[in-house]
C-alpha cells in the first residue's frame, strides 16, 4: 500500500471514508473481483474483502466507521506524514545517531527534538 494514499485516507471525514468504501464495494459486486479492484485502489485485497463482508451483513449501513473504543490515538496524520518524510528522506546518521538503522526509539527521539 502506498503510504501517501493511506495518509490521505486518514485525513478524510467519516462520511468521505464511507463513500470510498461504498464505491469499492459497488465496484466489486456486479462486475469486478476483489483482487482486481485492489490493484486500482490504495487498499489491500484483505481490506476490500472485509468491506465486502460487512456489506453482505447489513448492506451499506455496516460500511460506516465503527465506534472507537479504548484510548485515543496519540499521533495525528500530520505526525505520520512527518515520520514518513524523515524515515524515507534521511538516514538516522543525518539525525546524529551512530548507525544508519531507523528504530522506533530513534524515531521517537528525533520527533521530540
Amino acid at each position: 500500500m502506498d503510504i501517501s494514499s493511506l495518509i490521505v485516507f486518514l485525513r478524510l471525514t467519516a462520511l468521505q471514508k464511507f463513500e470510498v468504501r461504498k464505491h469499492i464495494v459497488s465496484r466489486v459486486q456486479p462486475r469486478e473481483t476483489v483482487v482486481s479492484v485492489a490493484r486500482g485502489v490504495p487498499f489491500t485485497a484483505r481490506t476490500n474483502y472485509r468491506w465486502v463482508a460487512r456489506f453482505a451483513l447489513g448492506r451499506f449501513k455496516y460500511l460506516h466507521d465503527r465506534k472507537r473504543t479504548g484510548r485515543r490515538r496519540k499521533w495525528t496524520p500530520e505526525h505520520a506524514e512527518w515520520i514518513y518524510k524523515v524515515v524515507v528522506n534521511k538516514t538516522s546518521q543525518q539525525c546524529q545517531f551512530e548507525f544508519a538503522l531507523w528504530t522506533t526509539n530513534r524515531v521517537r527521539i528525533a520527533f521530540s527534538q
